[in-house]
């Protein structure tokens, strides 16, 4: 029997700070939880989820009390100036200290080899800390449906790299069975419903 994991995603509680996030899918009966460490937009609450902060340690306190575990973090934004700086090194140790597997990656630059090449390099910064990046199209950005997410990977040149489903968005952008039935297994690590 296949046996998938469940956990709370960032987005369900994003108002609330990440050590109570943990608290609270405990009480709900999860036994995964997803954390934002970077905001999304300016507008989204930071933490300062970087680095040994107190947010940081608090969230890890949570998750001994609890015994949830972190299945992924987010959320990295592919930009035409990306570069792998001190934050997201930064996030990539703290999300390795938070136990994260998955890495939430949006695409939000429209030349695709520039793309390609910055997920390369994410993806390998990944590896290094035992994390696999997922691609998570998103009907507003430049990375719109599957076959997008698909094309990206295929010019990166690996394939340790997922591609994360949210049936939100799924069907915002008009995507079909057919295109979900495309993927690969390896590259379905976990959807958001």
């Amino acid at each position: 029997m296949n046996m998938r994991t469940l956990s709370l995603a960032a987005l369900t509680l994003l108002d609330v700070p990440p050590p109570e996030q943990v608290r609270i899918a405990a009480r709900t009966g999860f036994t995964h939880v997803g954390l934002r460490l970077l905001p999304a937009t300016p507008a989204d609450p930071d933490y300062d989820m970087l680095g040994d902060t107190p947010a940081v340690r608090a969230t890890l306190s949570a998750l001994m009390e609890t015994g949830i575990r972190v299945s992924d973090v987010e959320i990295v934004r592919l930009t035409p100036g990306f570069t792998l700086d001190d934050r997201l090194q930064r996030f990539m140790e703290t999300a390795a200290r938070l136990g994260a597997g998955q890495v939430l990656v949006a695409g939000n630059d429209d030349n695709l080899q520039r793309s390609a090449d910055n997920l390369a390099i994410l993806a390998a910064a990944g590896r290094h800390y035992g994390m696999t990046m997922n691609l998570e199209p998103m009907p507003w950005t430049q990375l719109r449906t599957i076959a997008d997410a698909q094309a990206m990977i295929a010019a990166s040149g690996r394939e340790d790299i997922g591609i994360l489903v949210d049936a939100l968005h799924f069907w915002r952008a008009g995507e079909s069975l057919a295109a979900l039935s495309s993927l690969p297994a390896h590259h379905l690590n976990y959807m958001q419903l």
